[in-house]
């Protein structure tokens, strides 16, 4: 077994956490991921966060560096611009950038955080504990506290 000397703890297992254990783990860490909350992929429950997140650019070049765009992409939906609707009534067109290729992706939330954890699981240096709620951070001597959620 790997003895690390650099480990990081996470808190929290949406899109950001597990994007950042992922790369972070990619780096050399020993990663790992604390949630309070249970595995969405078993626990079906409404969250009652926002449905669909946008990817823009900087956003789908990371997850291309941390090699999980394509998993990603398959459940995404392009989007090329956005309709304003004036006061007057009229629509107009917006592009998101100056050029074709500036370009965003629309994923619902779920299916993001599936592709992440299924992706994170089969990273050895990361762990991810679910019903795990931290209780207390000292951050003079690097620890945390948890308990069972």
């Amino acid at each position: 077994m790997k003895k690390y000397t650099r480990k990081i703890i996470i808190v929290g297992a949406g899109p950001g956490g597990l994007f950042a254990g992922i790369y972070f783990a990619q780096k050399g860490f020993k990663v790992t991921v604390v949630e309070e909350k249970a595995d969405p992929r078993v626990d079906t429950t409404e969250s009652g966060r926002s449905v669909n997140l946008s990817l823009p650019g900087r956003a789908i070049l990371a997850l291309q560096v941390a090699g999980v765009w394509n998993l990603i992409e398959k459940f995404s939906v392009r989007l090329d611009g956005r309709v304003i609707h004036k006061r007057n009534g009229a629509v107009m067109y917006q592009p998101y950038g100056c050029t074709s290729q500036e370009i965003e992706y629309s994923i619902k939330r779920k299916d993001l955080i599936n592709a992440l954890m299924s992706h994170a699981e089969k990273i050895d240096s990361l762990d991810i504990l679910f019903n795990t709620k931290p209780i207390n951070i000292d951050l003079e001597t690097t620890t945390i506290q948890v308990q069972d959620s």
